[in-house]
């Protein structure tokens, strides 16, 4: 296996998540006063020997990591009980692992439930954090396994993140209390010592305190990295050591039927209801926002689905967004069907087909009661039109990476660039793609517009750096003297990224 073909295979993990909450939930043995199964539909991040939880099939983890060597060096033991738990379960799931792992890892038949990815340790990577990237290297903090899984959610683009079971007993530790110290794991009854874990036969005091400053420094420079990126970060664990991070009651995120924020009470009981999707569409085509109210209707069809009580009308604002838009022979489509299957609106339809026909500039107006507000229905179509683009995005990245199906991801990116012109890892991904096929003077083209977007991405700095080096422009390089620094940390590859 290649380590940098293994490595951009991440890039579909690149900001997969951007925006929802995560939550990282270590084995500390407070989890055994929490109760987890509300997290089945939330982004969730376990650790080592996490399959031993009661309510695993009820969480269904989205991501599983390990960092330990001992995973690798000593699998009977240690990797496979994991691997063999996961399958008994039936689960599906994400393994994230460091390339140190790649050699074993590549021996291995995981079946098609477990998809491993791989992360590498960056050795040269410079303290305090500038960047946390998963298709190149990442900082090589790995002093509990908590750590790598906030680098991933940071690089998933998850915010907030929630810590859960990250007890750290041993923050507590002193030269007296060291010698009786135990390791206590939710799987463990009455927190008793795991046969074989006594790490003072390892370990002296010295040492143990050294690992914990080395620990703390760790958390302490991903902090200030999260901080920096604008990401929130708290630790929901019941009691335990670890201060570093801002506390938050868990029971406060799960409460029973009501969502953690209020806005996000708003959307989810928009994005429930394809009436008032529908209404917010209406309000957005008074407002001469079309493109908008398409996204909230593409999203009320979905809603429609399977509904004993369904929305009629749908087509017919879908024909008179796209009327307004220009997309003529479309919009006369959609509305025959609306004359075909939505008689009470023939009149409607026949009169938007009729305007469309004649090659009329006016349009019927739409002007039914309407519920919510235009800031309402704007930031609502906002969400969902991101939330389109991150996922053509990603799924751009998997046809690229995984599969090689040029063709694939440029149908994704192109579509990512029509729901949304100005955003950054859009054209990134276009300025790679385009290189590969040889285009590179319109590759630039995307990676100037990328860094105009995004000034600090690290990626995008080095590949139009690269770029102007490629194409023989060093004089049209007008990087600031960071973005210089950072392009020539960056600048040891041959293609841009």
């Amino acid at each position: 296996m290649n380590l940098w073909s293994l490595l951009q295979k991440n890039q579909a993990l690149r900001k997969a998540h951007a925006g929802k909450r995560a939550f990282i939930i270590a084995n500390g043995p407070s989890l055994a006063q929490q109760d987890l199964r509300r997290l089945r539909d939330e982004v969730t991040i376990v650790v080592n020997s996490f399959y031993l939880h009661p309510h695993l099939n009820e969480i269904q983890p989205k991501y599983w990591v390990i960092a330990d060597p001992l995973y690798w060096t000593s699998p009977e033991q240690y990797l496979l009980p994991i691997i063999n738990g996961i399958r008994s379960h039936e689960l599906n799931t994400r393994l994230v692992m460091p390339s140190g792992a790649i050699p074993l890892m590549s021996q291995l038949n995981f079946g098609p439930a477990i998809e491993p990815y791989f992360f590498h340790y960056d050795f040269d990577h410079q303290d305090p954090v500038k960047t946390v990237d998963f298709t190149t290297g990442v900082p090589p903090f790995g002093q509990t396994v908590v750590i790598p899984a906030l680098m991933l959610a940071y690089f998933l683009g998850c915010d907030p993140i929630y810590l859960l079971g990250c007890d750290h007993d041993w923050f507590s530790w002193t030269a007296d209390t060291y010698g009786a110290a135990e390791f206590p794991h939710f799987y463990q009854p009455d927190g008793k010592k795991e046969a074989g874990s006594a790490h003072q036969e390892l370990y002296d005091f010295n040492e143990i305190s050294r690992i914990v400053r080395v620990m703390k420094h760790q958390y302490s420079r991903l902090l200030e990295y999260g901080e920096a990126k604008g990401f929130k970060v708290y630790n929901a664990t019941a009691g335990g050591y670890l201060d570093i991070f801002p506390r938050v009651d868990y029971s406060s995120l799960v409460a029973r039927g009501e969502p953690a924020f209020p806005e996000e009470r708003f959307l989810d009981s928009l994005l429930m209801d394809a009436q008032q999707l529908a209404m917010a569409a209406i309000r957005l085509i008074q407002a001469s926002d079309p493109t908008g109210a398409l996204v909230l209707l593409e999203k009320a069809t979905e809603a429609n689905v399977d509904r004993y009580a369904r929305v009629a009308g749908l087509e017919y604002l879908k024909a008179s967004c796209l009327a307004r838009m220009g997309f003529g022979v479309q919009a006369i489509h959609l509305a025959s069907q609306e004359v075909v299957n939505n008689p009470a609106n023939k009149v409607h339809a026949q009169q938007l087909i009729d305007a469309l026909q004649g090659g009329e500039g006016t349009f019927p107006e739409i002007s039914p009661e309407n519920l919510g507000s235009v800031d309402g229905a704007k930031t609502l179509a906002r969400e969902l039109r991101m939330e389109w683009v991150r996922q053509h995005v990603a799924e751009g990245e998997r046809r690229f990476a995984e599969e090689e199906d040029l063709a694939g991801a440029l149908r994704e990116f192109l579509a990512a660039l029509d729901l949304d012109p100005d955003q950054a890892p859009t054209h990134n991904n276009l300025g790679v793609l385009y290189w590969q096929v040889g285009l590179r003077e319109r590759a630039l083209e995307h990676f100037e517009r990328a860094r105009a977007l995004d000034p600090e991405n690290s990626d995008t700095l080095a590949n139009c750096e690269e770029a102007y080096r490629a194409l023989g422009r060093v004089d049209d390089l007008t990087a600031s003297p960071d973005e210089q620094g950072v392009a020539t940390v960056l600048n040891q590859e041959s293609t841009p990224r």
